[in-house]
């Protein structure tokens, strides 16, 4: 009995029951609050995940801290959103865009990785006049263009290097993903492409270096995987094949 009643003790001290909410930190919850924690000097730990594929049916408006992207993250009932894309006016991506470089392994003796891309341009004009010429120098005969963007990472300097020499790589797809599938809904296949062009800028998003590729290629496929329809243009023939 001594027991329980210490423990009841130790609760109304840390925390004062209203009506109908709870003050930690203060005597005088606000009345808007179910819970009101006030503190000079501390903060509120949220449960810390290395992503947000960890949680199982998420709850809508539950709220974890994602040490993958260094920022709270909220689930609205359909998708996970960053609350530093709310704060800065951005729409958050419905899901994820990923590259795979394919037939090419190595560049300049460097091995290729997959990575994510942050966004991705595909209006391409296949009516545009062809110069000769690679690398950083126009438009290969032959091949039509693609704009890819993407955060600093292990294939940057291969693509910087792809771009100087003018390198042919054999293939990369590009796919987009809903939230939470494994499947894409949506890809982009590239055959026998070139590094055009290159820049770098600061993300107002994330606050990290950016580079925008300008790329093209001989053949690109367009894959709608929710339909099950796909064709691939070959800008040197100009002609229609499969994906």
């Amino acid at each position: 009995m001594k027991k329980i009643c210490f423990i009841i003790a130790v609760l109304l001290c840390t925390s004062v029951l209203h009506a109908q909410n709870v003050g930690i930190g203060t005597t005088t919850p606000n009345n808007s609050a179910i819970l009101d924690i006030t503190s000079a000097a501390k903060g509120l730990l949220l449960p810390r995940l290395a992503d947000t594929a960890s949680v199982t049916t998420p709850a809508a408006g539950l709220v974890i801290y994602n040490q993958n992207t260094q920022s709270p993250n909220y689930f609205d009932g359909a998708k996970w959103n960053d609350v530093a894309d709310a704060r800065n006016n951005f729409v958050p991506l419905q899901g994820n865009i990923t590259y795979t470089i394919t037939g090419t392994t190595v560049v300049g003796g460097m091995a290729v990785d997959a990575g994510p891309l942050v966004a991705l341009d595909y209006s391409n004009i296949s009516t545009a006049a062809r110069t000769s010429g690679g690398g950083g120098a126009g438009r290969p005969f032959g091949m039509d263009s693609i704009i890819i963007y993407k955060e600093f990472e292990g294939n940057s300097i291969i693509f910087k290097r792809a771009h100087l020499s003018g390198l042919i790589i054999q293939g990369m797809e590009i796919s987009q993903f809903l939230p939470n599938a494994s499947t894409p809904f949506f890809s982009i296949k590239l055959t026998n492409f070139s590094v055009n062009s290159q820049s770098y800028f600061i993300s107002e998003k994330t606050g990290k270096l950016t580079e925008k590729y300008g790329l093209v290629a001989q053949t690109i496929g367009y894959k709608d995987w929710t339909n099950n329809k796909s064709f691939s243009y070959n800008a040197a023939t100009l002609t229609f094949g499969s994906y």
